[in-house]
């Protein structure tokens, strides 16, 4: 079974926890990837310890991220642009901090990019950290 890092409440890092979840199966428009790198930003965090309640409605458990890079191990019936085997990164509306995760549109993977440089820079990213 895969797992997903989640948490089902506000506060510090010691709220995540390792969980076991489902395969999850693409919709027609999506991929499925197998997760080698996550990104995780202060966004992530002010979230998790509830900072941002008003702003972003949490229903909980809430698996973190957004941002993740993979291989596609399985596509949705409408997909024509990726095969099973692409290497991509995207954006997931489901969470990054797991095994596998489904993206709607991701971006091919430049081979000569390795997994742990992020695929791009917006101005509040920064390096991995969980106050």
């Amino acid at each position: 079974m895969p797992f997903t890092v989640s948490y089902d409440r506000f506060g510090g890092p010691e709220v995540l926890t390792l969980a076991e979840t489902g395969l999850p199966q693409p919709a027609p428009h999506e991929v499925r990837v197998k997760v080698k790198a996550a990104g995780v930003n202060p966004l992530d965090n002010k979230i998790r310890r509830g900072d941002l309640a008003g702003v972003f409605p949490t229903v909980f458990p809430v698996v973190p991220g957004v941002d993740a890079a993979g291989v596609i191990d399985a596509i949705g019936e409408s997909v024509t642009a990726f095969s099973v085997g692409d290497e991509v990164f995207g954006v997931t509306p489901a969470g990054s901090y797991a095994q596998y995760a489904l993206m709607p549109a991701p971006v091919a993977k430049p081979s000569s990019l390795p997994w742990e440089t992020p695929p791009r820079s917006p101005p509040w990213a920064r390096p991995p950290s969980a106050p």
